[in-house]
């Protein structure tokens, strides 16, 4: 049964209201940033100052992993789309964790290249995911209770806490070694993933027999969304 959750409602009284999966999920950003900023943040002075990596190359990389995360997205929603939210999450935990220890153990260009790509497309396959899971599971909750706004607010919440805790964890990480920081951020996907298989339901796709080009031509009707998509995009580029 979900509790009521008004205004004046303390965050942990509204985040205890959720039934189990969507705290899970709520949660899941939470741990998929402290994860990531532990790391990220430093890979440029990581590059720069221990690979001894030119200016460009290091802009190359870090490039090359935004694309590979954000600009690929929509290859994370589309099968999320055909397979099923769970098995799309399990196989970006999995990639998360091959990039995070290749990062640390690299020491050449191509294996900074390849760590940095998984890294980036792990979270194309798992953040729109977990965000559709979201949407799904509040979609079904009672009147009267959370709304599907107040979910995502609470799912914002909770990833810019860990955006502020992973870098300090990860500082702290840093006095003994950039490795270090990689593998214990690689170690807390391990438990994200086994979270998730845990306890995340395995759904059926949403769109599993639809033709993928049905999707997209919903999107492309939709002129709204499209001027939607179109400014956060910019904002995106201009946050890079």
């Amino acid at each position: 049964m979900v509790t009521v959750v008004g205004d004046g409602d303390h965050p942990r009284t509204a985040f205890g209201a959720l039934p189990p999966v969507m705290r899970l999920l709520v949660g899941t950003q939470l741990a998929f940033n402290v994860g990531f900023f532990m790391v990220v943040p430093y890979l440029a002075v990581h590059l720069a100052t221990d690979l001894a990596l030119a200016g460009g190359l290091v802009g190359l990389v870090l490039g090359l992993r935004t694309f590979s995360q954000q600009g690929l997205f929509v290859v994370g929603g589309t099968l999320a789309d055909r397979w099923g939210a769970k098995p799309v999450i399990l196989a970006g935990c999995a990639l998360r964790v091959a990039g995070f220890v290749l990062l640390g153990v690299a020491t050449s260009l191509a294996g900074v290249l390849a760590g940095a790509l998984l890294t980036g497309f792990a979270a194309a396959l798992f953040s729109p995911a977990v965000e559709s899971a979201l949407a799904r599971e509040a979609g079904e909750l009672p009147a009267g209770g959370p709304t599907r706004a107040d979910v995502f607010a609470m799912f914002a919440v909770s990833g810019q806490v860990g955006t502020v805790v992973g870098p300090l964890v990860g500082a702290a990480l840093l006095l003994v070694d950039f490795g270090l920081a990689c593998m214990v951020a690689a170690a807390a996907f391990v438990l994200i993933g086994l979270a998730h298989l845990r306890w995340l339901p395995p759904r059926p796709a949403a769109h599993a027999d639809e033709p993928i080009l049905d999707g997209w031509a919903e999107v492309l009707r939709n002129r709204r969304f499209l001027v939607f998509a179109a400014g956060y995009s910019a904002y995106l580029l201009c946050y890079n």
